[in-house]
């Protein structure tokens, strides 16, 4: 009987996880690609929180076989460009980090991870205006704990919106979990491009990084916003 349970059940998650990739796909497949010196460079997609599902619910397994099969499948139905498999990697990678991600964060309170946000920002902020008080390199601190203020602001705000409802706890640690994977895929990717699209080539890094980083992190607290409405819609209606 245990076995039989057992089985259901895994059964039951690889229902889920092709249903939530065929819904990515076809989210994906009205995505948008924005050309820089007429090479594919940044796509503008919302499947996202559908692909990245599978690994928070089910773990890193099915989160890296969502992220190859995203890539394959993807660029099967909408190619644009030269198929790169370094980009399968990096989406396979992308979706098990996400996931183990997601269970680190579940070990800790969402309390402890304001806390340990806020102090980390904080130091960062002072790094980064003794840097510009004594001019000790040119690379800008500042940005980091800018942005990292307000993904704690949005945070705040959605739980105060939402503090009867479990889903405030969901969405900072979304953000944490999709967020460093998110933005770890998106650099990796990107010197990739420059490896392999000649168009891309000369360009320098940090003039393709930077366009791909700012949409990256556009896309994340949209993406966790998401998610954490995806996520207790099954606990409300799925999870027995």
């Amino acid at each position: 009987m245990l076995n039989y349970r057992s089985q259901t059940k895994e059964i039951q998650k690889v229902v889920q996880t092709g249903l939530l990739v065929a819904i990515a796909l076809v989210i994906r497949s009205f995505s948008y690609m924005i050309y820089i010196g007429g090479a594919p460079a940044i796509r503008i997609s919302f499947s996202g929180p559908f692909s990245k599902l599978p690994g928070i619910l089910f773990g890193p397994l099915y989160g890296g076989i969502t992220g190859g099969l995203m890539d394959v499948l993807g660029y099967l139905l909408k190619p644009e460009g030269g198929y790169i498999p370094w980009f399968t990697v990096t989406s396979i990678s992308g979706g098990v980090l996400t996931a183990f991600l997601w269970r680190w964060v579940q070990n800790i309170s969402k309390q402890q991870l304001q806390r340990i946000l806020l102090l980390g920002f904080i130091g960062v902020a002072i790094l980064g205006i003794a840097n510009r008080v004594m001019n000790i390199s040119k690379f800008e601190l500042l940005w980091i704990p800018i942005i990292g203020f307000g993904f704690l602001a949005m945070d705040l705000y959605l739980s105060k919106k939402w503090k009867k409802n479990q889903g405030q706890i969901y969405f900072l640690k979304l953000l944490i979990a999709i967020g460093i994977s998110g933005l770890l895929v998106t650099t990796i990717n990107t010197y990739f491009l420059k490896l392999f699209i000649p168009a891309l080539s000369k360009k320098g890094f940090l003039a393709l990084w930077i366009p791909r980083l700012m949409e990256e992190l556009v896309i994340i607290p949209i993406q966790a916003y998401i998610m954490t409405l995806l996520l207790h819609i099954y606990e409300k209606f799925l999870v027995k």
